[in-house]
């Protein structure tokens, strides 16, 4: 009988999380314009809530202007809206392996 590794137990994590994103995220993102993605990912960048004001700075546009994408990620549910101004990217754990 062969016992289980700690690599094993790595690949094993590695191979669930990329078959999440694929049953979760792609089909989250299919439907969404590029600019939405972009404002995800820029989310990504922050450790917890992300400031609207610091991702339109990063993207380089105005915060006005991300309005429409904010709402997409909301309805998605990427995203949540914690307080005026800021949002939490919802799926920032299972996003990386590391």
């Amino acid at each position: 009988m062969r016992r289980i590794t700690q690599e094993d137990v790595r690949l094993g994590i590695e191979y669930a999380i990329k078959e999440f994103n694929a049953a979760v995220y792609e089909p989250a993102i299919a439907d969404l314009p590029l600019r939405a993605i972009e404002y995800a990912l820029a989310m990504t960048e922050d450790r917890e809530v992300s400031s609207t004001r610091e991702i339109a700075e990063r993207m380089g546009v105005e915060p006005s202007s991300l309005t429409s994408y904010r709402r997409m990620l909301e309805k998605t549910r990427l995203s949540s809206r914690r307080h005026a101004g800021t949002l939490l990217f919802l799926f920032r754990t299972c996003a990386t392996t590391s």
